[in-house]
Parts: structure tokens; C-alpha cells; sequence
């Protein structure tokens, strides 16, 4: 399928970060490997005394009941339903300096007008996380984060 005319091979030598400590027999990886399971079985037994038999991806206590998950979502709601009236007042206001600046100079301020605003009730895209109400999605360089 391929023909190939010459192949030739360079035999320049680099330097790399492999010292020649770090060359180890097959006894000494033996050991190092039963080391190493050996300090994990240890630190496993030493979190299994001091947290009990937890996973770690356990729910948070105010999740696992159906109630406090429902105070939780109802608060995330009132939390979303409060920034879309902030951002109402924040339209008002800007409207209302519009007016005023009309009324004072008789010209409408520079810029494109304003567009019908924000509605009363939020986006259907706003999100808000339930387990991590601090955490929020953010574009980094056109990913989203």
C-alpha cells in the first residue's frame, strides 16, 4: 500500500527529566506497589473510624426529605422571581432618567432606546442550583463554566 524510498533514523540524544534514580527493579516496584495498597488500606480504615461507613456523594439532610426539598425549590423560585424584579426596577429607573433628561433638555440621551424591558415573570433559561445556590454558570471564553 506504501512505498517508501529511504528511512533514515537520527540518533541525536536529548535530555530529559529521567534520572537514572528513578530506574527500579521488579522487586523494588513489588514493593513500592505493596506499600502504596498498603497506606491506602490504612487511610481507608482510619476514614472508615472516623466517618463511619459514608460514601461521600450522600444527598445533603435537607434534600433526602421531600419537604425540605420543596422549601428548598420554593426558595430558589422566590430567589429567581426577586432578581427579575430587580432587574424591572433597574429598567424603570432607566426609564424614568430618560424622561427626566427629555423633560430637562427637551432631546432624547444618546444611545439606542431602550427595548419593552424585562417581563414580570423570570426567563424560561434562568437556572438557579439547588444543592450549590452560590455556584452559577459563567461563559470563559465561550465555554461555558
Amino acid at each position: 500500500m506504501v512505498k517508501v524510498g529511504t528511512v533514515a533514523v537520527d540518533g541525536t540524544k536529548i535530555a530529559a527529566n529521567a534520572g537514572l534514580a528513578a530506574n527500579r527493579t521488579y522487586e523494588k516496584i513489588r514493593q513500592e506497589v505493596e506499600r502504596i495498597l498498603a497506606e491506602a488500606d490504612d487511610v481507608d480504615a482510619a476514614e472508615d473510624e472516623r466517618f463511619g461507613e459514608a460514601r461521600g456523594d450522600e444527598l445533603p439532610a435537607e434534600l433526602v426529605n421531600a419537604v425540605t426539598r420543596r422549601e428548598r425549590l420554593e426558595h430558589a423560585k422566590r430567589e429567581l422571581e426577586a432578581e427579575q424584579a430587580a432587574r424591572v426596577a433597574k429598567h424603570d429607573a432607566m426609564l424614568a432618567r430618560r424622561a427626566e433628561h427629555v423633560a430637562r433638555t427637551g432631546r432624547n440621551p444618546r444611545g439606542r432606546p431602550p427595548g419593552s424591558g424585562p417581563g414580570t415573570t423570570p426567563p424560561a433559561d434562568a437556572k438557579r442550583n439547588i444543592t450549590d445556590p452560590d455556584s452559577q454558570i459563567m461563559s470563559a471564553r465561550g465555554a461555558h463554566v
